[in-house]
């Protein structure tokens, strides 16, 4: 095989052309070739010029040419015209056969390659920042020209990009025939202006070396009308035009910040010459990026004598300077680089070319990334860009290593590969580089777009080796879960789950590892009651598929109407799907076959705002309105955003809110507007200008007044949310002071109720010119005064407060306290004093700083000191709840307080008896009540273990032995309180009273004595029967009898029953089941008493007193015969001796009463009776019911005219039987 490369003419036996003529005589001749183009991918031309071969009629003799596309054909006989026949193909195979002697002339063919260039025809090319070149043909060997191929041209036309600078054409010329053209045109074609040779000058045939500058457009042509020559190469490039204006104007450094993008600096004009006398700088750095820069310069052509491009680096110094054009690229790599470029006025050239870049992306150190329950992602550099080419920065590596975030979550990785070009590769490592590789197993290097899914446990490292061209690279999604426990749901029952703020996972058994076959789970998710609504989020799924989800599947059944969602896959979808229902319930169910990954949900609790107004209320103290569950208000993450409103309206008679707001925890995706009314048609308050941003600031302080409500609009559209905002608020109405601004002193009395003072207009601003006085006392009540100094915002005028004031002066003594300050002051600030004197005043200037100040005022705290100490003994002695019966004081004032009381029996060995009346308290206040001393004594009262007393209306009875200690704590608002009553006594020796069949007689005397039943006042016992009679002895007198407590088992006195029969008198049945103290009293000459016990409930029993009442007169004689006297006259007689009598009996009654007065009983109930009891005489018609009072009466036909019953006053300063009575 020959390759042919030049035009030649083949001959037979030779290789060459041979002499013309007769040929001897080959005999049996059998001649070969074999010609091709080589590797020029052209076309072969074989022209048979002339041939002389025997015919024969047969052509015995001949000459074959075949060809790849050309048919073997034959040639004999003879034909000397010119040319005779031509062949054109990519090779041929020619043969010649001559089997006899005969003699003939032959044949001749020659044989070139077609011509290099097509008329008319323009090769297109583009020129850009890598330096390309065309050339004549074989450069750097001859071109060709041949009589068969003739004249030829060539014709190139370049194009430079958009925004390119032109183009640099590097003419190397070797040498041209004579009568061959090389023309260079500014342009598209050859009318365009000529570059090449210049205007007028005479085409270049010897050899030499210049640059040409053109526009975007170049045209050149190749011109051959003669032999070859030596021919020529021109290398071409374009680069992006640079602005020099700033760089080079010799006022300052210019800056450039490197990125992942090729950018370019050239000389000024680049590629025409430069201009003279710059003077340039350029200052490159990597953005902080921690990568550096990679720089390059392309070529330079900077005369040497005075102009030159410093390169300064870490390094050091690099001049350059040519006095030729250099194209060879040289790199340089740093943090950053200062370049230089200077020029004279002398001579000037083509310049330079630089080129930079940010270095490597990756240094091959590890980026670690935290795995949770989130699917994060990362990619190759620049994705979705190409990932940066090696060339020109050099081969680099990226290392991730993935590790769980709490190393107890298995890591879950899908990775996408898009494409990576031949000779990068991904490979990923269980655990770090040094594990098991887990792809790709066998070691290959993938370079098309496969997915798949990897658990390499708890960590792993990815290797992306870079060392070829970019290309469009991959993504990899990764998250890790820890594990979920599913037993409940898939082996007992329904599992129900609550959504909250905090997003929770629900995952299939064994996640991220495949599930289980055979299982059937089902979960439950509701909002917990607060009609928020839940948030479900299908984050991902690889369930076994088929038709209808058939054999594994994941259903979803949204809300009350239980709509259904199936979802399964081969392959694993990571596109969330999202649901928004009032609940859900969770199916999966798996079949004995394939398993796959399974399943991840991820759910929350809906937006905290439905688009419905919150109504607040504002009132006289300090309140607060914050964001949605702060300190962090939940994002539109998962919600989408959502809208929250509010409307604060201030207190009846006050004049608009003074509100503070602090919205510095606002993300700046999100907004608070603040309207003057009750909705958002007001008038803006704040922002002032809608398009500011409404967040940042703190401690600012607004009044509505005008519509007198606030609305607030809060929108957020950020994905994770903030702290959020505070919005302090009150109102109050304004207080008049008429008469203690500039006239006189205002005399105020703090009681237990709260009361307030304010500026005037407050919260609106005060006015100018004021002087205001008040003076606040304890009204003599011994406790102290209480003043809160609740807000205040008065103007400051220097740290004096030599402009407005506020001066709160404490007690007698007035010691001061001065307060102003420009900043509206939230923090309430309390003193306590036996009184108070307030003075405020006010210059004549005005700020908006003025909203002035609210104050109150109450009487401090009712209980201080140590325990009340009381005596207890037969006496009802009472105590209660401060401020009984109102309420006892709230704390919201006045703080947390504690009221202890000490109860000692006066009698040795007495017990003291506690009934507590519990008209209400409030939950969180206490009454608690121990045997003992102090509170360290066995507890009472209340036995529950957290100490919350009964805080309903009821009534308790104790007998915590001769110690009782009560506390009450209040911590919260005001209620009704209680009120306890409490005695002593030492019970009754009933050991014959109450002995079988015996009856215990007693003597009243003129000192009161008492009956108890056994073990009073602990409970008495059950079986009992006791018998008592009281007489009068020899004295002429009633005895006053008393039962004083009563509490007994009641069932229409059928059970336990004490019986009072009194002299002359029908029994009386008494019997109550709650402890009574309404006290009864009876007057007869002598008793007989019954108490007797079954064996059922058991109570405290009863007390009874007995005492002899007034003795009564004896008549004398003479009034004895009166008497007498008066039955034997008539009628009229008769009124007039008993006149007689009358007056006698008075007069003889005062001289006794003279001698002796009686003790004096005080009155009891004034019909008698029981409250909350029952009671029933004898005869059986007078009982009643609980909660009624009734009358008890004796039999009148049998009683004493003069026996009453009275109810005794609540308190009174005499004791029992030193009170006046009534006959």
């Amino acid at each position: 095989m020959r390759d042919i490369t030049r035009a030649t003419y083949l001959a037979r036996h030779t290789e060459h052309l041979p002499a013309t003529g007769l040929l001897p005589d080959g005999g049996n001749d059998q001649c070969l070739w074999q010609i091709s183009a080589g590797n020029s991918g052209k076309t072969v031309v074989l022209t048979v010029e002339f041939y002389d071969i025997e015919e024969d009629g047969g052509c015995e003799d001949y000459l074959r040419i075949e060809g790849s596309t050309t048919k073997a054909t034959k040639i004999c006989g003879e034909d000397f015209s010119h040319p005779l026949m031509t062949f054109r193909d990519t090779n041929f195979n020619v043969s010649f056969t001559s089997p006899d002697d005969t003699l003939r002339r032959g044949f001749v063919f020659s044989i070139v390659l077609e011509k290099p260039c097509h008329t008319n025809t323009s090769t297109m090319l583009e020129a850009d920042v890598n330096v390309q070149s065309i050339s004549s043909e074989g450069y750097p060997n001859h071109y060709t020209w041949n009589r068969q191929s003739g004249n030829y041209k060539c014709e190139w036309h370049i194009e430079a990009r958009d925004g390119s600078a032109g183009i640099l054409l590097d003419l190397h010329m070797d040498g041209l025939s004579i009568g061959t053209q090389l023309n260079i045109y500014d342009g598209c074609d050859n009318t365009g202006t000529k570059l090449y040779p210049t205007m007028n000058a005479t085409q270049v045939t010897g050899a030499e070396r210049t640059q040409v500058a053109t526009g975007n457009s170049t045209f050149i042509e190749f011109i051959v009308e003669s032999v070859g020559g030596q021919g020529f190469r021109i290398n071409y490039l374009s680069v992006p035009a640079s602005d020099n204006s700033q760089s080079c104007s010799g006022a300052s450094d210019f800056t450039l910040n490197a990125t992942d993008h090729l950018q370019f600096i050239t000389s000024t004009n680049f590629p025409k010459l430069y201009d003279g006398d710059l003077t340039c700088k350029w200052n490159l750095i990597d953005g902080f990026s921690g990568r550096g820069v990679f720089l390059k310069l392309h070529l330079y052509h900077i005369e040497c004598t005075n102009d030159k491009l410093v390169i300064t680096d870490a390094d050091g110094i690099t001049t350059k300077c040519s006095d030729e054009l250099i194209t060879s690229p040289e790199n340089f790599t740093s943090g950053s680089f200062v370049l230089d470029f200077l020029s004279n006025a002398n001579v000037q050239e083509h310049g330079f070319v630089l080129s930079y870049i940010l270095g490597p992306p990756c240094n091959g150190s590890e980026v670690r990334l935290a795995g949770n329950e989130n699917i994060k992602e990362f990619t190759s550099p620049l994705y979705p860009e190409n990932y940066p080419s090696a060339i020109p920065i050099g081969s680099y590596v990226c290392n991730w290593l993935i590790e769980s975030s709490d190393n107890v979550a298995n890591l879950l990785l899908a990775i996408e590969i898009k494409n990576l070009t031949a000779g990068d590769t991904l490979e990923i490592f269980q655990g770090n580089v040094l594990g098991t590789r887990l792809y790709p197993a066998n070691g290959a290097d993938l370079t098309f777009a496969p997915k798949f899914e990897v658990s390499p446990g708890k960590s792993a490292v990815l290797k992306f080796s870079v060392t070829s061209s970019a290309n469009s690279g991959f993504i990899v999604k990764y998250m890790a879960q820890r594990p979920v426990d599913t037993t409940p749901a898939c082996s007992v029952s329904n599992r129900q789950l609550t959504a909250t703020s905090s997003p929770a996972y629900l995952t299939s058994p064994n996640f991220p590892d495949d599930y289980l076959n055979n299982q059937q789970c089902t979960w439950s998710i509701d909002d917990g009651g607060s009609y928020r609504g839940v948030i479900l989020q299908l984050l991902l799924y690889q369930i076994q598929n088929a038709t209808n989800c058939e054999e594994d599947e994941l259903v979803i059944r949204k809300g009350s109407t239980k709509e259904e969602v199936k979802r399964c896959s081969d392959t694993l979808v990571t596109a969330t799907e999202n649901y928004t229902d009032s609940s859900f319930e969770i199916y999966f169910k798996t079949d004995q076959t394939i398993a796959k990954t399974g399943f991840q949900l991820r759910y929350i609790i809906d937006a905290p705002c439905n688009d419905s107004v919150i109504e607040l209320n504002s009132i006289s103290a300090l309140k607060k309105l914050i964001s949605p569950e702060y300190p962090k208000y939940p994002g539109a993450l998962y919600s989408g955003p959502y809208t929250c409103y509010f409307v604060i309206a201030p207190q009846y008679g006050a004049d608009g809110n003074l509100m503070s707001f602090n919205l510095s925890g606002i993300d700046a995706a999100d907004s608070i507007v603040i309207y003057d009314g009750r909705n958002n048609s007001g008038t803006v308050i704040y922002p002032p200008n809608r398009r500011k941003r409404s967040t940042g600031i703190s401690n600012q302080v607004f009044v509505s007044n005008s519509a007198s409500s606030a609305f607030i609009q809060f929108t957020v559209s950020s994905p994770t949310g903030s702290t959020g905002f505070v919005v302090d608020y009150i109102s109050h109405p304004v207080t008049n002071n008429t008469g203690s601004c500039n006239i006189s002193v205002s005399q105020l009395v703090a009681t237990s109720t709260i009361q307030y003072i304010t500026s005037a207009n407050f919260p609106a601003l005060y006015p100018r010119d004021q002087n205001c006085n008040w003076h606040i006392s304890n009204g003599n009540s011994g406790i102290d005064v209480l003043f809160t100094l609740i807000t205040f915002q008065i103007q400051e005028n220097g740290s004096a407060c030599d402009g407005d004031k506020l001066n709160v002066q404490q007690g007698p003594s007035r010691s001061p306290n001065v307060r102003c300050s420009d900043s509206l002051v939230l923090s309430p600030e309390v003193f306590k004093s036996s009184s108070f004197d307030i003075e405020f005043t006010s210059d004549s200037t005005t700020t908006a700083n003025e909203h002035g100040f609210l104050f109150s005022y109450i009487l401090n705290i009712p209980c201080q000191g140590g325990p009340s100490v009381l005596s207890a003994d037969v006496n009802l002695g009472n105590f209660s709840s401060p401020e009984y019966p109102s309420n006892y004081p709230s704390t919201a004032f006045i703080g947390n307080y504690t009221c202890n009381w000490l109860i000692r029996a006066k009698e040795p060995g007495a017990g003291i008896l506690l009934i507590v009346n519990m008209e209400g308290l409030n939950a969180g206040d206490t009454l608690l009540i121990y045997s003992g001393t102090n509170a360290s004594g066995t507890r009472r009262y209340p036995t529950t273990v957290d100490l919350q007393s009964n805080t309903s209306a009821s009534v308790l009875h104790f007998a915590p032995g001769s110690l009782a200690f009560v506390s009450f704590t209040a911590t919260t608002t005001a209620n009704k309180g209680f009120y306890i009553t409490y005695m002593a006594i030492k019970p009754s020796n009933t050991a014959v009273s109450c002995a079988d069949n015996a009856v215990l007689p007693l003597i009243a005397t003129t000192t009161v004595q008492y009956i108890t039943t056994p073990n009073f006042p602990e409970m008495y016992t059950s079986g009992l029967s006791c018998r008592w009679t009281i007489s009068r002895g020899n004295v002429n007198a009633d005895v006053i009898l008393t039962v004083i407590i009563l509490h007994t088992e009641a069932d229409v006195c059928t059970n336990d029953t004490l019986v009072i029969k009194g002299e002359g008198a029908s029994a009386i049945n008494l019997c109550s089941d709650q402890v009574s103290t309404t006290e009864i009293e009876y007057r007869y000459r002598s008793y007989g008493i019954e108490f007797d016990t079954n064996i059922d409930d058991n109570n405290r029993g009863f007390v009874i007193s007995y005492l002899l009442g007034p003795e009564q007169p004896r008549y004398t004689r003479s009034e004895k015969i009166g008497i007498a006297i008066a039955a034997s006259v008539g009628p009229a007689v008769l009124f007039l001796v008993l006149a007689i009598v009358i007056i006698a009996v008075c007069f003889r009654r005062k001289l006794d009463n003279r001698k002796r007065r009686p003790r004096q009983r005080r009155n009891v109930y004034e019909n008698g009776g029981f409250m909350n009891g029952h009671l029933s005489g004898a005869n059986g018609h007078s009982s009643f019911n609980k909660q009624d009072l009734h009358m008890v009466k004796t039999e009148q036909e049998t009683s004493p005219t003069w026996v009453k019953m009275f109810r005794s006053p609540s308190s009174s300063p005499y004791t029992r039987y030193e009170r006046p009575h009534s006959k």
